[in-house]
């Protein structure tokens, strides 16, 4: 499995790695609650690498590869179970082009689960 760590027991297992790379990796229904915070859209830089969803050119590729990881969810996720997802609405700035003011950034995240059939 192409994760940095691993820690397997009989009633939990622990992953450290790129969750694009990691969950393809998981059995179908193997996962019975996730709980994550998303790269914030290049609000902060987590890395260098440019496969890192963090470093995405635009708010739009984000969400390009981060649907990605829902549809993994979605697959990987006991019918009936949860995610829970830490997340903030975002600056906005005109050096990029966009008015001042905030980004609905955990509205989009649910839209985004919505239409892979997560209930909100």
């Amino acid at each position: 499995m192409k994760s940095k760590n691993q820690v397997v027991t009989d009633k939990y297992c622990l992953y450290l790695g790129d969750c694009c790379q990691v969950l393809p990796q998981l059995p179908d229904e193997s996962v019975a609650f996730s709980v994550f915070s998303p790269p914030f859209c290049s609000l902060y830089a987590y890395s260098d690498d440019p496969v890192d969803m963090g470093n995405s050119r635009t708010y739009e590729e984000f969400f390009e590869h981060f649907c990605f990881l829902v549809k993994e969810l979605q697959r990987l996720l006991l019918p009936g179970r949860i995610v829970a997802v830490h997340c903030m609405d975002l600056p906005t700035h005109k050096n990029s082009g966009e008015e001042i003011g905030l980004r609905d950034f955990p509205g989009d995240i649910i839209r985004c689960f919505q239409k892979e059939s997560f209930i909100y």
